[in-house]
């Protein structure tokens, strides 16, 4: 799976936001549909950026990072997967 294409990840003040910079124009972006996303879901993101990825790529990138075991980052990258997929926000 990757990311959608023509989504980008914008720190704006203290959140971190996916928008969709579909429009066109240098800059532009859609902010009709604006999803937030918490410190370690924009990690993610950018970690998986421009590249194809399995979810077992994920939860290895997030034991590398963080202090936690794998079947737990598994479970919770599985979560997050649902999550973005139920918002059209990566292409299987």
């Amino acid at each position: 799976m990757r990311l959608k294409k023509n989504l980008q990840l914008r720190r704006i003040g203290n959140r971190n936001m996916i928008v969709d910079s579909a429009l066109g124009g240098e800059g532009a972006v859609n902010y009709a549909n604006v999803f937030t996303l918490n410190d370690t879901a924009a990690y993610i993101w950018e970690a998986m950026e421009g590249r194809e990825f399995t979810e077992e790529d994920i939860a290895t990138t997030l034991c590398s990072e963080f202090d936690v075991e794998h079947d737990i980052a598994l479970q919770d990258v599985k979560v997050q997967i649902e999550e973005w997929s139920k918002y059209k926000l990566i292409e299987h």
